[in-house]
């Protein structure tokens, strides 16, 4: 074929077309202009030279669209090592073009700017082109309409392109856009500029160009065409879409009406384009974010271009950024943006494009790249931190003058923390003369690759101080890579090199290691819960598509895993190997953990290629240690792992240690129940608990917490006055798997003893039931089969009879139950006949029943055992006393109320004999035979009564302790039922604000106070206030009680 006929043809505009075929001799192409048909021969071979002039579509609709404008496709290349990305080649005009689309499902800036430093990679790019749809603003001043074309011409304030949605909040709370983003290759404009005086006075022919991709491209004809007037609605921007996919269910009085147009030429319009990582889908917020900017036009990618990739933006309009939109002008915005692109390169300068300077070389040309390994495909968000950690490296950036940039990324094993890395390496390549990774993990590779970095810049040395010379004394730009700087004994500071060049990134387990970046350093947590859901869906290999089908399952294998993001891989790994289906992986999980946690994906695996072994890394360091803290660290972590990940009051030790002192005084009395904690509890404690000193020294439990901190294998947190710990949900699943079955049950019994003894300190119990409670439910997780084989049952019981009253007093009135009917059946006792030797058991077992409402039942077995203490215990013994305290509690609940009026006087007459006045069991039977009283119609009697005790407790007790707001609510009841009915709303109020702050929502003395508030607010005539109390109420109650309760 002649080269030179093709250019003079397309100088002519002259519409031509090339058929490809293919023979035995080679490629041939058929010219079909003006119905004359000649046969010529292909191009001689190609090489990627050849092309400079680079297009990037977001979706396939638009690549399909751009390739159709094409006027012959050429051959596939050969891809440069790293490049993962798929070309079509091919001639547009007189211009060589390669086009690439972002890897499917993928969108934003931070995909778009992988692509394009690929393409660079690959081709010497000249000049780009980003063309696609996007959401278009109309306006009086900008016409705009579906199936038009925006171009990001350049404006006074702007670049032709603003990133919308990268800047900082500033006084006021009002955001505030930071930065600018880079303009046009000036070849590209200068084109533009002669497409707009042509445009003037010829018109570009658009419609020709629609029509050559129809023509050649039949069934795009069909797909890709014009939708109509009547489908270009635009609503008003405070009317949100109702209905499903369509408009037909949307007020058509809302559309705003508009002249209608003489033909469907599409028109171009020239200005500023808003791109941003989130999709704008409400019109105000499009309106407020155009007004501000100055924008007429929204899209996803041009923001991870303009910096690395200089290119013109070219969009077609196929909704309006609103809550309406849908895709049925995607073919067709694809279409015009292509055909306006085929367009504007027929006025590109072939000399022009030659004499450019290539992209990659604008700014800082990148001619070392020592990095390990390409970009994960699987990276997901992260946006915000990664334009932090690019602020905080960029060598213009001058907030610290003479200072050498640096930022330190901290967190637990397998968040991503190198990931992020190869990221921000890959982004800022083109600022960077040099970018070098090193892998602190060990002295041995970080020796071989700084003396690797010294020799590849042609300055070979021996060892580490000299290789860091080189880099100290290089002048051109360059960004070091610090990776796994996990050892929190190492001082990291050897590897950083000396002066002010060049910019250091770390990674690190050690949160102390942010001491080398003050103020520029990330603590890592969890993804976010849609990234953490996108991520989960593309691992596991789930078309786009369905992804919105998939949302809620995908949200509860995201919630079980954390959000830990190598955990979220593997799980999608698991499920796209087709081991389980999505909404299977939980109750797989569920039996299979260990299994599903050490699964390794073939592909893309990091560095310990599964989340367990990520962890293991941290415990070898604590393993091949041999000091005391080690082995304590080692200790509690075990102890932990026993128990929930949530945050533990650290001070549960101390009041264990406690506990241990007063078993210690209390060892010399002869009768011991079954529930009594012993001496042989104390001496299985943890290790750093060191019983035999006299006073409470917390060194070695803060050595040992300190430890696994620096690890990041638990979090510290700073609570009122006392600091919790806390560990990821993966991390404990791995620190309780890595044990085995003997390790486990001595784990357990550890765990125990220490929530068993730090019992004595009822105030810890009282004031963090919130933090514990999740504490004791996770402890009792494990099977009561297996744990009474875990030791003697003087050890194992007193533990679970401890546990069983915590539960009690935390009322999980459903979990005791199940506790108790598990420990008779593993004790084989009658749960209906008490035995002398068992009668804690029992009493436990009546007060379960009592909180559950089996009233009849709770009375039989607590006459039984009344009974037998009357034959056992004296009068004043308190435990005689305290189940003759419960059982007329029960006569009460029963309807038996003489009864309980009878027993209770008996039980406060002989109190009030050998108890102080404010003794808690005095008071509180008084305060039970106030509401027997009440009850029985007397009502002076408990009045006076409840308030000697409320008058007593307000002295002596907390203002927040249980007791005292018990009494209060019943004092408040009685007050009701007497008309004294604003005292009664005060006090109650004064109650349920209290226990807002101390008790869980499902809480049953919350409800109860709050149901009692209700009533009283209604008999008051603030019914409004009453209802919705009540509703609150009503709707927790449906999810934890029977529907017979």
């Amino acid at each position: 074929m002649c080269i030179a006929e093709s250019r003079e043809a397309s100088i002519e505009r002259t519409r031509f077309y090339f058929v490809r075929r293919t023979c035995f001799s080679g490629i041939y192409y058929f010219l079909i202009c003006d119905s004359i048909f000649n046969v010529v021969m292909a191009d001689p071979p190609r090489t990627h030279e050849d092309y400079q002039i680079g297009v990037i579509c977001a979706l396939a609709t638009e690549k399909a669209a751009m390739v159709a404008m094409m006027d012959e496709i050429h051959p596939r290349l050969q891809r440069k090592h790293g490049d993962e990305n798929e070309y079509t080649l091919g001639r547009i005009r007189a211009h060589n073009i390669v086009i690439v689309c972002l890897p499917a499902g993928l969108m934003g800036s931070g995909p778009a700017a992988i692509v394009a430093n690929n393409m660079l990679r690959s081709f010497p790019i000249k000049i780009g082109l980003m063309v696609g749809v996007g959401g278009g603003v109309w306006s009086k001043e900008n016409d705009i309409r579906l199936g038009d074309v925006v171009v990001s011409q350049p404006t006074v304030a702007h670049s032709g392109v603003v990133q919308w949605d990268f800047g900082k909040m500033g006084n006021g709370g009002k955001f505030q856009r930071t930065g600018s983003l880079d303009k046009p290759p000036q070849v590209l404009l200068h084109a533009l500029q002669e497409l707009k005086t042509f445009n003037l006075i010829n018109g570009v022919d658009i419609k020709g160009s629609l029509a050559f991709m129809a023509q050649n491209n039949p069934r795009m004809g069909q797909t890709y065409r014009y939708q109509g007037a009547d489908r270009d609605q635009l609503f008003e921007a405070s009317y949100d879409h109702e209905g499903d996919k369509n408009c037909d269910k949307c007020d058509s009085k809302f559309i705003i009406q508009r002249t209608a147009r003489e033909d469907s030429t599409p028109r171009i319009h020239y200005g500023n384009i808003a791109s941003g990582n989130e999709v704008i889908k409400h019109g105000i917020t499009r309106d407020k974010i155009a007004t501000e900017e100055g924008v007429i036009c929204f899209e996803m990618e041009a923001a991870g271009l303009m910096d690395n990739f200089k290119c013109l933006v070219l969009r077609g309009i196929c909704d309006y950024a609103d809550s309406h939109k849908n895709k049925i002008w995607q073919p067709y915005a694809a279409a015009t943006a292509a055909a306006f692109a085929r367009e504007l390169l027929g006025f590109v300068d072939e000399q022009e494009v030659i004499k450019a300077p290539h992209t990659s070389t604008i700014g800082h040309r990148n001619t070392h790249w020592m990095v390990p390994r390409a970009i994960n495909d699987l990276f997901t968000g992260r946006t915000k931190l990664l334009r932090r950690i690019q602020k905080a490296l960029d060598i213009n950036h001058t907030s610290i003058p003479n200072h050498q940039k640096r930022f330190v990324i901290t967190g637990l094993g397998g968040q991503g923390k190198s990931e992020i890395c190869l990221m921000v390496a890959s982004q800022m390549r083109r600022e960077f003369w040099g970018v070098f990774w090193v892998d602190v993990g060990n002295a041995s590779t970080a020796k071989r690759d700084f003396i690797a970095i010294a020799t590849l810049l042609e300055r070979p040395v021996e060892n580490i101080p000299d290789a860091l010379q080189v880099l100290a004394t290089t002048k051109q730009s360059w960004l070091l890579i610090l990776d796994n700087a996990d050892n929190p004994n190492f001082d990291y500071q050897a590897y950083f090199p000396s002066g002010n060049q060049g910019a250091v990134l770390m990674t690190s387990r050690v949160p102390e290691c942010k001491r080398y970046s003050p103020g520029a350093s990330e603590a890592l947590e969890g993804l976010e819960d849609e990234d953490s859901k996108e991520l989960l869906l593309k691992a596991a290999d789930i078309p786009k598509e369905l992804w919105l089908s998939h949302n809620d399952q995908a949200e509860k294998v995201v919630r079980i895993l954390g959000s830990h993001t190598l955990a979220l891989i593997q799980a999608g790994a698991y499920i796209a190997k087709g081991h389980c289906r999505l909404h299977q992986y939980p109750m797989v999980y569920r039996r299979q953990r260990e299994r599903l946690l050490s699964y390794r994906p073939e592909q893309a695996r990091s560095r310990y290629c599964d989340v367990y072994a990520t962890f293991e890394a941290s415990a070898e360091v604590l393993e091949q240690s041999k000091s005391e803290d080690a082995k304590d660290a080692l200790c509690l972590l075990k102890i932990l792992s026993m128990l929930d990940s949530a945050i533990l009051p650290l001070r549960i030790f101390q009041s264990a240690w406690d506990g241990g002192k007063e078993v210690l005084r209390t060892t010399d009395k002869k009768i011991r129940e079954m529930d009594a904690l012993s001496r042989n509890h104390i001496l299985l404690l943890p290790s750093f608990l060191v019983a035999e000193d006299d006073e409470w020294d917390p060194y070695r439990l803060i050595e040992a917490s300190s430890r696994l901190v620096s690890l990041s294998l638990i979090t510290r947190h700073d609570l009122d006055y006392s600091v919790g710990l806390s560990m990821h949900l993966i991390a404990h699943a791995w620190a309780k798997d890595r044990e085995d079955r003997e390790q486990q049950a001595r784990a357990w019994i550890a765990a125990g003893c220490v929530l068993a003894l730090s019992r004595f300190n009822y105030v810890l119990w009282q004031t963090q039931e919130r933090l514990l409670l999740p504490h004791i439910q996770s402890y009792l997780d494990l099977k009561i089969g297996r744990v009474v084989s875990f030791g003697p049952e003087t050890v194992i019981v007193p533990i679970l009879l401890s546990c069983a009253w915590a539960l009690l007093d935390m009322r999980q009135d459903s979990r005791l139950g199940y506790l108790l009917e598990d420990m008779f059946t593993e004790l084989r006792k009658n749960i209906e006949e008490p035995l002398k030797e068992f009668l804690p058991l029992y009493n436990l077992q009546a007060r379960s029943l009592l909180n559950l409402g089996k009233n009849k039942r709770a009375v039989s077995l607590l006459e039984q055992v009344v009974l037998i203490q009357e034959t056992t215990l004296a009068k004043n013994h308190p435990n005689r006393l305290a189940s003759q305290h419960v059982l007329a509690t029960a006569y009460q609940a029963n309807g038996q109320v003489k009864e309980a009026v009878d027993l209770l006087e008996q039980v406060v007459k002989i109190q009030e004999t050998t108890l102080a006045k404010n003794d808690l069991n005095r008071l509180a039977s008084q305060h039970a035979l106030a509401t027997a009283y009440q009850e029985d119609g007397q009502v002076k009697k408990a009045v006076d009564l409840l308030e000697q005790v409320v008058e007593i407790q307000e002295t002596t007790l907390a203002i927040d302790h249980p007791n005292r707001l018990a009494s209060q609510q019943v004092l408040a009841t009685i007050y009701q039922a007497s008309g004294q009915v604003k005292e009664a709303v005060s006090l109650l109020e004064q109650v349920v604000k209290i226990q807002e702050t101390i008790l869980a929502k499902d809480h049953p003395y919350r409800l109860a106070s709050q149901q009692v508030l209700a009533t009283a607010y209604q008999e008051n005539g603030q019914v409004k206030k009453a209802v919705g109390l009540l509703e609150q109420v009503v709707v927790i109650q449906e999810t934890i009680l029977a529907i017979d309760h």
